[in-house]
This record gives structure tokens, C-alpha cells and sequence, in this order.
């Protein structure tokens, strides 16, 4: 049946297993459940599979179950990134048979979308239901996320409290996610900049009162550029 469907992967889960000792994988790992299993008590949320480092989460059709599930991607990024857990995902809704084993188009969609995508965040399909009820500076935002390639769109966007930039680097290079002594690469770089700009609008769209459901420009450095 049609289901609001979420997929989340860690960034950086192979250098993680490459980089670490056995016993430092191990915690690395629980750190991930303890995540997953926290925010699904805060949230409410009750259908979730783990799968090494990736995450599916189906919520109901409703209003409620958007909710929550828009909710639960928020408290992710928000407690993921301070435990050096960056996230990107992708929500949908569709078709999903959730069992022993899930599949559906829903499925396929979120993944391919979430594979897609150029940054540390989640984001939503464009012409998800219901989501015209949930626009709001604290949960989700209109924004062209990065891709890897493709058009440029709007799409809806979780907001969650971006780190500054020496935070953000920090965590996104620490705990095996780089090695001792390695110098950080332009694929992370591209991410945290990207990432970054996306905090910026988020600040500059609640500092300003704008609205969550239109984006300034097409291009995130038209906007920084006017505040200049």
C-alpha cells in the first residue's frame, strides 16, 4: 500500500570500516543503532530496518505520519552530525511491501534519489502529499538541493541546525571517517560547502521572516551574494 518512505545512508560508512580497529567499529556501530533507536523514541516512529549503515523508515499515509516522519529526518541529521554520523536520504511516497523483505517502487525511488543528491541533508520527492501543510523554517523548506548531475529543482528540504563551517568539517573528518594524517578530499569539501550554503539560507530565511515555501533564486550564491 502507498506509504510515506524514507532511506538514509551514512556518508563515509566504508572508511569508517577501512580506518578503524575491530573495537572501534563496534562502537561506531552501536553509536548508529543508539541513533536510529533515540530518535524513533522521540519521534514515535515504528516501522524502521537497518541495514549496515542504511536506514528505512515507512510511515503511514496521514498528516501524522508525514509528520513524524519529517520530525523523525530532522532529529536524525541534528543528533547524526554531532555524533560524526552525516546522513543524506531521500523521502517519498509510493507503493512499499515492508517485511522480511521490503521493495516497491517507493523503494527504488528513494534510493535513486538519495544517491543522487551532493550534500550532508535529506530531501523530498517535489511533488510529495501533504506536504503544503508542513512548510516551516524548523522542519522543512523549499530549496534547490544539490545533485551530482541533472536539472536544477525545487524540492522540499528538511531544516536542521547546520554547523558552522570548522564544526562541520570537523565531524565529517573525525572518528574514521578520514584517516590520521589524510588531507581532506573535494568530494567531502563539495558536500560541506554545499551543506553549508543550505544553513546559511535557513538562518537567513528565519532571521528574515521569509517564506519556507518559496526559494529567494534558483542559485544559493545569487542570495548570499545579495546580502553583501
Amino acid at each position: 500500500m502507498a506509504s510515506y518512505f524514507l532511506v538514509a545512508d551514512i556518508l563515509g560508512f566504508s572508511n569508517i570500516m577501512e580506518n578503524l580497529k575491530d573495537e572501534e567499529q563496534t562502537r561506531r556501530i552501536y553509536g548508529w543503532i543508539e541513533l536510529v533507536a533515540e530518535t524513533r523514541r522521540k519521534t514515535g516512529v515504528k516501522e524502521i530496518q537497518l541495514i549496515s549503515d542504511t536506514l528505512f523508515v515507512k510511515e503511514e499515509d496521514s498528516v501524522h505520519g508525514l509528520r513524524r516522519l519529517l520530525q523523525f529526518a530532522r532529529l536524525l541529521l541534528d543528533d547524526g552530525i554531532a555524533k560524526s554520523i552525516p546522513l543524506r536520504g531521500a523521502i517519498v511516497y509510493g507503493e512499499v511491501i515492508w517485511g522480511e523483505l521490503t521493495y516497491g517502487k517507493a523503494v527504488v525511488d528513494a534510493y535513486r534519489m538519495e544517491r543522487s543528491l551532493d550534500w550532508i541533508g535529506i530531501a523530498c520527492s517535489p511533488e510529495i502529499p501533504g506536504i503544503s501543510q508542513m512548510w516551516d523554517w524548523e522542519l522543512v523548506v523549499v530549496y534547490p538541493v544539490p545533485k551530482k548531475a541533472g536539472f536544477t529543482q525545487y524540492v522540499p528540504a528538511i531544516s536542521w541546525n547546520v554547523p558552522a563551517a570548522e564544526e562541520l568539517t570537523k565531524h565529517v573528518s573525525q572518528d574514521g571517517l578520514l584517516k590520521d594524517g589524510d588531507i581532506i578530499g573535494w568530494d567531502v569539501v563539495s558536500k560541506v560547502e554545499r551543506t553549508i550554503q543550505f544553513g546559511m539560507y535557513l538562518r537567513h530565511g528565519k532571521a528574515n521572516g521569509l517564506n519556507p515555501a518559496l526559494s529567494e533564486s534558483l542559485y544559493p550564491m545569487q542570495w548570499i551574494e545579495s546580502l553583501q
